[in-house]
């Protein structure tokens, strides 16, 4: 299985105030796994994330969204993202692949 990939925009990460903020653009996994994938702080030039928050992809087909990492307020190391079908509302099946899905992610964090 191939894993998300992540390419940051020019300029990013960041400082925003005393924090640090990305965008970038997100490809999906070859092969999904129910319940969401993962990804790194590091993949955005960070050690934790505060906060993140996806969209609809390229092809007006899925809706990316990040699950909390915990019920504390707490910064993770990684987040895990949830592909939805627009059409349905629900999640994508296990074994999709989103490699020709492409998403962008707002990211801040330290």
């Amino acid at each position: 299985m191939a894993s998300p990939i992540v390419n940051l925009f020019d300029g990013y990460s960041q400082a925003e105030g005393a924090k640090w903020g990305a965008v970038a653009d997100v490809t999906g996994p070859s092969s999904y796994a129910t319940g969401g994938f993962s990804l790194s702080a590091v993949s955005f030039v960070m050690s934790k994330i505060e906060f993140a928050s996806g969209g609809i992809d390229s092809s007006g087909l899925h809706r990316y969204e990040v699950k909390a990492a915990s019920t504390s307020d707490k910064p993770s190391a990684t987040i895990t993202v949830l592909a939805f079908l627009l059409s349905t509302g629900l999640e994508v099946t296990a074994a999709t692949d989103l490699s020709a899905s492409h998403f962008r992610l707002r990211v801040i964090g330290i």
